[in-house]
């Protein structure tokens, strides 16, 4: 073999490779890459009332990592359409008025980026049981 046929068969013997890695850095604990926490709204636990006792406040918040909260907004979803509530730009709202029935109410908290996030809270409202005369631990009857 002369040796530009040993070149050409060489080089044609060589395979081009594309070697891809990602490298990340971290510190003491490096177990994942850390993910950035977006904006998000907490519309409280659900409640669960016995009439009479018709009110309640819904404690809402919002958490924006990137930024600050810029507006709370509440609107009912759903429920009986007896009920009252005031100033449904706060982060707490007053609900009062309520009758038998569930209701749904959901916060819209928006931040200084212009994103929201939602979150809904149930309120539940029952009428005290009625299984007939009492009796006490003396065995009286009331009326």
């Amino acid at each position: 073999m002369r040796s530009s046929q040993i070149r050409n068969s060489v080089f044609a013997g060589l395979a081009l490779s594309i070697i891809s890695f990602t490298l990340y850095s971290c510190d003491k604990n490096c177990d994942e890459p850390k993910k950035e926490k977006g904006l998000s709204a907490n519309a409280g636990a659900d409640i669960s009332l016995v009439l009479p006792n018709n009110y309640t406040e819904l404690k809402g918040s919002g958490d924006a990592p990137e930024g600050w909260i810029t507006g709370y907004e509440w609107t009912k979803i759903s429920g009986p359409a007896s009920s009252s509530y005031s100033d449904v730009k706060n982060a707490a709202l007053k609900v009062s008025d309520l009758v038998q029935g569930r209701y749904t109410f959901e916060l819209k908290v928006t931040d200084n980026n212009m994103q929201t996030a939602k979150d809904q809270v149930n309120i539940t409202v029952l009428t005290k049981s009625d299984s007939g005369r009492d009796c006490d631990h003396e065995g009286n009857y009331d009326d």
